[in-house]
């Protein structure tokens, strides 16, 4: 037997160069000084003066950390902890491949702009430049061009306003996906600029635990451009915690940034939030499945949950009817069948001891008759006509 006499619960605190296993909760960030990545060969961190943490890796399309510290087991609750996290990306492009300013003031839906000076070889013929906090996309570019054909907003940026002679600088665009079990478990957009920036992105660690990670980075940029990665950080999201049973959604609350701040059954009795079918048919009506508030597809269609077809005649009247005559109009009512009743109504009262009635004499056709109970002249009038389903 073992007696123990005294146990120490510390709370989890940053690890910026160890690497140990990782409670469920707790955050932890990693450093390129102890980290080497894998892409036909080992690829350690390098001593980078301009580093916040004096190392970074620049890193390609499809390279995969392989190890921190010697380690190579990198899974959830070993590498990081094993709950809802965000995940963050250290990031930097080094010195920008060109540069440029702009020769005219842009307005937010412009998609053209003006260099200053023209391009040159440095500049491939479609790649990504920001000005400002805004990435922008542009195509098409040839040698000592000075007109740019450009697409707006890219990266998660606005498209804003620019002033004329604005800095242009060339950036490293592209996104990395973090998986594990062979499901993305995250994604995000990144932009690598000439400042060390941190990116995060929402990560569900939590299908993680046991699993080994994997990075699929994508990048785009200019022929030169470098895809920096001075540290990564794992943060576990405290604001929720892992839910307590099957089919719960996390709710959002508070204002921007908003955080996760509780959970919501998917279908059930209640302020549960109500989800769709598998599959429906367009046009059907949807109704509530019992009591759980699942939405089906009830497989009837709107168009025959109609109560009336509507049409409107011709004028009818406007000449000498003696007693016990009538007169009459049709009016073409697609649908409308004999089986089916109708009511019409004059748009103008056609005069006191005139009575009116309409009927399906035909297939698609009703016709309404104004008929005199004493001899008179009834009011010309068109008449709405409703034919009953």
């Amino acid at each position: 037997s073992v007696k123990v006499e005294w146990l120490a619960i510390r709370p989890f605190q940053h690890d910026y160069n160890g690497f140990q296993p990782q409670p469920s909760t707790g955050s932890v960030i990693y450093t390129a000084q102890n980290w080497s990545w894998t892409a036909s060969g080992s690829h350690p961190g390098v001593v980078d003066s301009t580093s916040p943490f004096g190392y970074s890796t620049a890193i390609g399309n499809s390279w995969n950390i392989g190890s921190v510290n010697g380690d190579s087991n990198i899974t959830g609750g070993h590498m990081f902890p094993a709950a809802q996290s965000q995940i963050g990306w250290l990031i930097s492009g080094g010195t920008p491949i060109f540069t440029n300013t702009l020769a005219a003031a842009m307005g937010t839906g412009d998609t053209t702009l003006t260099l200053a000076t023209p391009t040159d070889s440095t500049w491939s013929a479609s790649g990504y430049i920001q000005i400002d906090d805004e990435v922008i996309s542009y195509s098409g570019e040839t040698l000592g061009a000075t007109t740019l054909t450009i697409q707006r907003a890219k990266y998660g940026t606005i498209a804003q306003t620019h002033a004329n002679g604005a800095a242009i600088t060339s950036v490293g665009v592209g996104s990395v996906w973090t998986s594990c079990n062979s499901i993305s478990q995250s994604q995000m957009n990144l932009v690598f600029t000439s400042s060390w920036t941190w990116v995060y992105g929402s990560f569900s660690a939590q299908n993680c635990s046991g699993y080994n990670i994997k990075f699929t980075p994508s990048f785009t940029g200019q022929v030169g451009q470098l895809y920096k990665v001075a540290a990564m950080a794992f943060i576990s999201d405290p604001a929720i915690s892992s839910p307590m049973s099957a089919s719960l959604v996390p709710v959002s609350a508070g204002s921007g940034p908003y955080t996760w701040t509780s959970t919501k059954a998917l279908a059930g009795s209640g302020s549960g939030i109500t989800t769709g079918p598998a599959s429906s048919t367009s046009g059907n009506v949807a109704t509530f499945a019992g009591t759980t508030g699942q939405i089906q597809d009830s497989g009837t269609a709107l168009t025959t949950l109609a109560k009336y077809l509507t049409g409107t005649s011709a004028s009818i009247g406007g000449s000498a009817l003696t007693a016990g005559t009538c007169a009459s109009g049709t009016v073409s009512i697609t649908g409308a069948t004999t089986a089916m009743g109708v009511i019409a109504s004059p748009v103008t009262y056609p005069g006191d001891g005139m009575v009116w009635s309409g009927y399906v004499s035909a297939s698609n056709t009703v016709t309404v008759k104004v008929c005199a109970m004493v001899a008179g002249t009834p009011t010309a009038s068109t008449y709405n006509v409703r034919v009953i389903q």
